[in-house]
């Protein structure tokens, strides 16, 4: 429903979006406060009238603010074959080709994680510094710390205070990069890069791909690795 190269957490549903959802059999959101717009389009369509599917149901960690559950591949295995289930279920006649490329995609997945657990494990307990508070599952199954100029909500910005802490920092533990994202503004990371000589390198939470993204191939998988060569960059 979110169109290509936007950011997430600022759509919202238009008038034309809810009247093809009224036509549909499942609607599938991750939860967890990413979508803040799913009450509002329950409370107008019904709850009976789609199957509403919730991602992170059973797989999301409630303690955790941080919605972006699908940057721990383990978590898009168990993601993957909840989607198949429902798939399944409303179309029992094509069931099994849903089985074949939800397994055919869990394999790719499998091998995305023994890449970052390789690679990343030399590094276990350094810290990257992000723009947006999304990295909190990718940071915890591979050892990683995470420390964010911006919340959970990237609209946030830092105060004053928050702002030195993050340069005091970088400067204190020798950060030589800090990650940014291409859908937010640069403006803040920018002014910190700045004051401590660090430089920008990105770090995508693959949160909406733009269309020249899709158009040249670029999907999670492929993402998911350039992600993994930034960080071993960073962390080298």
């Amino acid at each position: 429903m979110v169109p290509t190269g936007t950011e997430p957490h600022d759509w919202e549903p238009s008038s034309h979006d809810m009247l093809e959802l009224n036509n549909a059999s499942a609607l599938f959101y991750n939860g967890m406060g990413m979508e803040s717009w799913i009450d509002k389009v329950k409370g107008s369509i019904g709850e009976d009238a789609v199957e509403y599917v919730e991602l992170s149901e059973g797989i999301g960690d409630e303690s955790m603010a941080d919605p972006h559950i699908w940057l721990d591949p383990n978590n898009v295995m168990l993601m993957t074959d909840k989607i198949a289930d429902t798939l399944c279920e409303l179309d029992e006649e094509n069931a099994d080709y849903y089985r074949e490329n939800a397994d055919s995609f869990n394999g790719e997945l499998k091998e995305l994680d023994t890449a970052y657990r390789q690679t990343l494990e030399p590094y276990k307990g350094k810290s990257i510094v992000v723009s947006h508070e999304a990295y909190s599952y990718l940071c915890a199954e591979y050892g990683l710390v995470q420390t964010a100029v911006e919340g959970v909500i990237p609209e946030s910005e830092p105060s004053p205070e928050q702002m030195k802490n993050i340069i005091d920092y970088i400067n204190d533990n020798g950060i030589k990069y800090i990650f940014f994202e291409e859908l937010l503004s640069p403006k803040v990371v920018q002014t910190i890069a700045d004051e401590t000589g660090a430089q920008l390198l990105e770090l995508n939470p693959f949160e909406g791909l733009s269309q020249e993204d899709i158009d040249a191939g670029e999907d999670y998988i492929s993402v998911m690795y350039d992600n993994l060569d930034n960080l071993k960059l960073a962390l080298e």
